[in-house]
């Protein structure tokens, strides 16, 4: 099956920036739209301040972005971004002294060329999300400690 994916590009240069705006939105929207839907959610069938209502969604969104992302990281259209910055890596320690500035300007190149801003996007996104989730847990364990 694999074999049918790659029959496209063979021969020919992929693009790794082509479609790639479609999955950021999502990946942007999906925590602004769930985290409407809980705190709506919320809202209606349970009684809270507003602010604890956002923390309890802010986490909650938090939590189920989380294992969407990592469905995305392991399974996606993340995983072979992953592999790519491995390579270069590799790469870099076997063909070259690290320190060196052909190596650095190999690896950037490569950085551009395999997707790699695309990856550090994608990381920085996923950081913000662990972000979220943590401070909208502890600022709700902290008002419910303090009762």
């Amino acid at each position: 099956m694999l074999y049918f994916l790659y029959m496209e590009h063979y021969g020919k240069e992929k693009k790794l920036y082509h479609g790639i705006v479609i999955p950021f939105i999502l990946i942007v929207l999906v925590p602004i739209v769930l985290f409407i839907l809980f705190r709506f959610v919320i809202t209606q069938f349970v009684y809270y301040e507003d602010m604890i209502a956002n923390y309890m969604a802010m986490t909650f969104t938090g939590i189920v972005t989380f294992l969407i992302y990592l469905y995305f990281i392991f399974w996606g259209f993340i995983h072979d971004l992953f592999i790519a910055m491995i390579d270069r890596i590799k790469d870099v320690f076997e063909f070259f002294d690290f320190g060196s500035k052909e190596a650095f300007d190999w690896y950037f190149y490569r950085f551009k060329q395999d997707g790699g801003i695309i990856l550090w996007l994608y990381l920085l996104i996923f950081a913000a999300n662990i972000v979220m989730c943590l401070f909208g847990a502890f600022s709700f364990f902290n008002w419910y400690n303090s009762l």
